[in-house]
């Protein structure tokens, strides 16, 4: 099991990175807001994925049944600091098995697609090695 991780504080894009790749790399378009978990098979692998990441209750109700389903990839979010740290969670769970993306608070002035096109960027490479590797 291979985890990415978006990793960063609340407003940083997560969420809504995951949903970009649900729609523009599997075709999966999502029509809520909030955030989103679940399965699907593509390429003969079992893929995974959770935005939940605000809390441990959040990941233990939403990421962990994930991994009980024994994805080969899942892609997830969680925060670094704060009060929750939930990526201590995250590395508790899939040990050395996550790659982190790491995401930021872009300012008014700084172009949120150009942003969000770069995490998406640096997702598929990411998967691109993993399936190299399997």
């Amino acid at each position: 099991m291979k985890v990415i991780c978006f990793r960063g504080g609340g407003g940083t894009g997560k969420s809504s990175i995951i949903k970009r790749i649900l729609d523009e790399t599997y075709n999966i378009k999502i029509n809520k807001k909030g955030d989103v978990s679940l399965s699907f098979v593509q390429d003969n692998l079992k893929i995974g994925i959770c935005s939940y990441g605000d809390t441990e209750k959040c990941l233990e109700k939403y990421l962990k049944p994930l991994k009980d389903e024994n994805c080969d990839i899942i892609l997830c979010a969680c925060h670094k600091k704060g009060k929750t740290k939930t990526y201590e969670f995250i590395i508790k769970e899939f040990d050395d098995s996550t790659k982190f993306i790491e995401c930021i608070r872009i300012k008014g002035d700084e172009n949120i697609e150009d942003y969000i096109k770069e995490k998406i960027f640096e997702f598929k490479k990411l998967i691109k090695a993993i399936s190299l590797s399997t």
